[in-house]
């Protein structure tokens, strides 16, 4: 019977590899051929901040992701050395607001890696003049900095990252499908350890002052947290000295900042937004409903030893 103006016929199926087949016969032009913007291909221009840690090498993976490192901002000379090294040709600074005010037209994004006192001014500084963030966790260092970061996002419209790996490792990714599939049933618990903290914690400040290299700003590496004396070495007997994860690497910078809390977050802070982050999202969790904790010794300055 002959088909009605009115009527639609049913849409005739495709194979998957008919439809690819049509697809790799579609020419892909150059954008000076064709006009308009830059094409999505076209090089990310980065700016980093601190760069001597942890950041070295995740700076070296976005240039290998294809991002173009244009500057460098550190406070210490000798611990960035490495980095200007590596990119001999990327602009320096040593004051992250001076990099930000003369970079806002010059690239596309900021990388944060600095000790964690310092993530939100910077990521904040960041968001306002409107650059995309890539920010090493965790993202702050308290629940008031995270809303206020948060905020700024939305209101930038930019991407705001954290370097948490484990939300997109394999078995992260097996574990959101194992719990989605219903397979594991019910979760009733989970259990989340790590070998944190491999640096000093509940300790006592240690008295006296040492000199400040002439390579290091320590105001700088302070930042919006309360002054105190630089030091860098531990007095004879010191209980950090007992601790795992000292290795000379300083009172505070460059490693051992994690275990202060006007500086860091504790081994809590720093690995929990790795670990925690695969069963909040695989379990829709939402806000704590009840903390319990305990420590068998608490200072005021430092996050716990057994924490």
């Amino acid at each position: 019977m002959p088909q009605r103006p009115s009527e639609k016929s049913s849409p005739s199926p495709v194979s998957r590899r008919a439809f690819l087949a049509t697809i790799a016969t579609v020419s892909v032009l150059p954008r000076h051929v064709i006009g308009g913007p830059d094409a999505p291909s076209k090089k990310v221009v980065l700016g980093g901040i601190g760069v001597g840690g942890v950041s070295f090498g995740q700076l070296q993976n976005n240039e290998k992701a294809g991002f173009q490192i244009a500057s460098l901002c550190d406070v210490d000379d000798v611990y960035a050395k490495k980095a200007f090294d590596k990119w001999p040709q990327a602009r320096r600074y040593r004051d992250y607001r001076e990099m930000i005010a003369a970079e806002g037209d010059k690239v596309d994004a900021f990388y944060c890696g600095t000790p964690d006192h310092t993530h939100a001014v910077i990521t904040a500084a960041a968001l306002k003049k409107k650059k995309h963030v890539m920010c090493v966790k965790p993202l702050t260092r308290t629940i008031h900095e995270s809303r206020t970061i948060s905020a700024l996002a939305r209101e930038a419209r930019v991407a705001t990252q954290v370097t948490a790996q484990p939300n997109t490792s394999e078995p992260s990714c097996r574990i959101m499908e194992a719990i989605d599939s219903g397979i594991l049933g019910l979760v009733r618990e989970v259990h989340i350890w790590t070998n944190r903290p491999v640096w000093p914690q509940g300790m006592e400040r240690p008295e006296g002052e040492d000199p400040v290299p002439s390579t290091l700003d320590w105001n700088l590496w302070l930042g919006p947290a309360p002054f105190r004396p630089f030091k860098s070495t531990w007095p004879e007997g010191h209980l950090a000295l007992k601790q795992v994860g000292t290795n000379g690497r300083g009172v505070y910078h460059p490693f051992n900042f994690r275990g202060w809390w006007d500086f860091g977050t504790g081994s809590l802070g720093d690995m929990g937004c790795h670990y925690f982050n695969t069963p909040f999202r695989a379990l829709k969790l939402k806000h704590p409903t009840s903390i319990h904790a305990s420590a068998t010794r608490s200072l005021p300055e430092t996050a716990p030893l057994a924490c």
